[in-house]
């Protein structure tokens, strides 16, 4: 369960700093069907530069504006 604890984390950490930040994609869908799942993928209001800022990250260089943020030793995009 440590893996969904790291995903709160950076929501409160979104949600402190005036963003907004939401679970969506893989692991929603999985956890719906009763799938264990790691494959956590968050969405937020918040531009790259500000995640930058906020997170130990992962330049992907997406051109979906995606960004991997580091928390522990887990990873969410």
């Amino acid at each position: 369960m440590e893996y969904i604890d790291g995903a709160n984390k950076v929501l409160e950490i979104l949600e402190n700093n005036g963003f907004e930040g939401y679970i969506v994609g893989g692991y929603v869908r999985d956890i719906l069907f009763g799938i264990d799942s790691q494959d956590i993928d968050i969405t937020t209001n918040a531009k790259i530069e500000d995640i930058k800022k906020l997170f130990d990250t992962i330049d992907n260089g997406s051109k979906y504006s995606s960004i991997t943020v580091k928390i522990d030793s887990y990873e969410y995009e």
